[in-house]
């Protein structure tokens, strides 16, 4: 990786408007500062939370992880839009883009965008 690619790296890290989230057996075990303003959590809240915390219901919660898993067992990124919940019990819809980090196998990183304010539009 060069300086340049590095910076760039860095500053996706800390963006505040691109969440970025890395899961191992649907418990979070990274997210940066984005990720916890956008759903609403302190500092490091996140860590050590199931993935469950974000989802309505238990029936979007196994529907995500149909979508999901499938494409990742192929080496493949999914990408969609899915109902969450905040924190606060607000739901908002939020853009993922997720795939198998490359150098963990069992990691998943996911970036997350809100969308919430252009699906009301």
């Amino acid at each position: 990786m060069t300086d340049v690619d590095f910076a760039g790296a860095a500053a996706l890290v800390r963006s505040d408007f691109l969440g970025l989230v890395e899961v191992r057996e649907r418990t979070v075990v990274w997210a940066n500062a984005a990720m916890h303003r956008i759903f609403g959590y302190n500092p490091r809240e996140l860590l050590g939370q199931p993935t469950r915390i974000f989802f309505p219901d238990d029936a979007s919660y196994q529907a995500f992880a149909r979508a999901v898993y499938p494409v990742l067992q192929t080496g493949g990124v999914f990408g969609g839009e899915v109902e969450q919940r905040r924190k606060d019990g607000s739901l908002g819809w939020f853009r993922f883009n997720i795939s198998l980090r490359s150098d963990e196998s069992d990691i998943i990183v996911a970036a997350v965008i809100d969308v919430t304010e252009q699906r009301r539009a």
